[in-house]
């Protein structure tokens, strides 16, 4: 990704766009646990690549960083299909889900924990769906760290 966005924004939004109907969680079949690995991966190194930029001297390569606008928009692109995955009938796609929810607590807290929380109340509150219980908490152990800093 460029700073700014530009092409490859716009294409990574279709590749997304694209997979929130395979990552819905009644969509279930050999897929889903490919499409969360690499719903999982694009957080993980994306966030790599934040952690990277940062510790680069001041001044070097600032034409190439990503700043917080850039952070933002790529949190907000991923965060729905990470919810959707959160309450999958697959276990290893609720649990990329969580991997991929706690990278982008960490990039983008102000963008991921108010809808995540909300999520999460709603799922440990309900009588009918009792079966989000535990993905609601594996998703909170996830982003305990950006949750309380």
């Amino acid at each position: 990704l460029r700073p700014g966005g530009g092409e490859p924004m716009r294409m990574l939004r279709r590749l997304i766009k694209a997979l929130e109907t395979y990552m819905h969680p009644s969509n279930n079949g050999y897929w889903t646990r490919r499409l969360s690995q690499l719903l999982a991966s694009m957080c993980s190194y994306f966030a790599e690549r934040i952690r990277s930029e940062k510790l680069l001297p001041p001044g070097e390569f600032m034409d190439g960083r990503l700043g917080e606008e850039d952070i933002k928009e790529f949190a907000l692109l991923v965060l729905p299909i990470a919810l959707q995955g959160l309450f999958s009938k697959s276990g290893t796609v609720t649990l990329q889900s969580c991997t991929a929810l706690k990278h982008l607590g960490f990039l983008s807290p102000e963008t991921t924990l108010p809808p995540l929380l909300e999520r999460v109340y709603q799922a440990l509150t309900t009588l009918t769906e009792v079966h989000q219980t535990s993905s609601a908490l594996e998703a909170l152990a996830a982003v305990i760290f950006p949750l309380v800093r």
